[in-house]
């Protein structure tokens, strides 16, 4: 029996795929593994890489090549289906584990029978593996539901996510992955892990997440403006498409609030789209999305006069 499934989604991960797998093979741990890799018609050389990493590893490494580029969360929903461990962690091909005890440290606080599922905090990596920052959203160990998840946009990045497999033997249709959005699927994901059970959020930094630090904000051109409002508009078709998958079980208007006043707030900071923008995309929303947002954006303001005037 498999303990752990580690789930890879790669496209084009050639500078970054080695360091990922080997942040795994790196590891130490009494469990037993598998690494299960979609390589989504990559362009450059990362499947090449990838199948010199299964001849030389090919009892822990499952590789999957993609004939056609099927998508992010399309090629993730086909390798969880996929998935034989009693466990599923996640690691992005251009990600990296950080801490060699992960797998142990996440495995055997599952183990204790109490929680769905782990997450972690992580480093905040440039291109280079450089740390510049992390990302923790609790400084000690904290119990994670779905009444919290959905206050937010995100308490936890699927990278960070160790959780029981449910998918194992399940009749369920779990399309919802790549159906919510094409791209995105943590929301997702947490949302199917916390409508199992709590989630454990523990503050070590056990992987690193690479982001890409060049600014690539300065086009000021009506197509990104308008990209940007249509990112910000999937994201609220995603949340009311979990909506109808859940029956209405829960309800995602606070955190369509949430995202909505994201939106607001970068225009107000950065102007990087236009009112006219904004105003189109608060009409879409509903009576009650409306009546969060603006609770939320008061509250906020309320917030930085009560900074200002303390710092006056």
């Amino acid at each position: 029996m498999i303990d752990l499934s580690i789930v890879m989604v790669t496209y084009n991960h050639e500078k970054y795929v080695k360091d990922a797998i080997e942040s795994i093979l790196m590891q130490w741990t009494q469990y037993k593994y598998e690494i299960l890799i979609g390589d989504d018609s990559s362009e450059d050389t990362t499947a090449k890489i990838l199948g010199e990493y299964q001849e030389l590893y090919p009892d822990k490494i499952r590789l999957i090549k993609r004939t056609e580029n099927i998508g992010a969360t399309k090629n993730l929903h086909d390798l969880l289906l996929k998935t034989k461990g009693r466990y599923i962690a996640y690691l992005e091909g251009d990600d990296f584990w950080s801490d060699n005890g992960k797998i142990e440290k996440q495995i055997s606080l599952l183990e204790c029978g109490f929680y769905f599922g782990i997450a972690h905090a992580n480093y905040r990596v440039d291109m280079k593996g450089n740390i510049f920052g992390e990302t923790c959203y609790f400084d000690e160990p904290t119990e994670i539901t779905i009444n919290d998840l959905l206050k937010t946009s995100g308490i936890f990045h699927t990278a960070t996510l160790m959780h029981k497999n449910f998918f194992l033997n399940s009749d369920l249709d779990f399309s919802i992955i790549f159906e919510a959005h094409k791209l995105i699927s943590d929301y997702t994901i947490a949302c199917l892990c916390l409508n199992n059970g709590p989630i454990l959020y523990i503050p070590d930094k056990l992987s690193s997440y690479r982001e890409n630090l060049s600014n690539n904000g300065g086009n000021a051109s009506a197509i990104i403006r308008r990209n940007m409002i249509g990112e910000y508009e999937e994201i609220i078709t995603m949340y009311s498409k979990l909506e109808s998958y859940f029956d209405k079980k829960y309800n995602f208007d606070y955190t369509k609030a949430v995202r909505a006043l994201e939106l607001i707030s970068t225009y107000l900071v950065k102007k990087n789209t236009t009112l006219k923008h904004i105003s189109g995309f608060t009409r879409k929303l509903s009576y009650k999305t409306k009546l969060f947002t603006i609770h939320l954006f008061v509250r906020k303001l309320c917030s930085y006069i009560r900074k200002k005037l303390i710092v006056f």
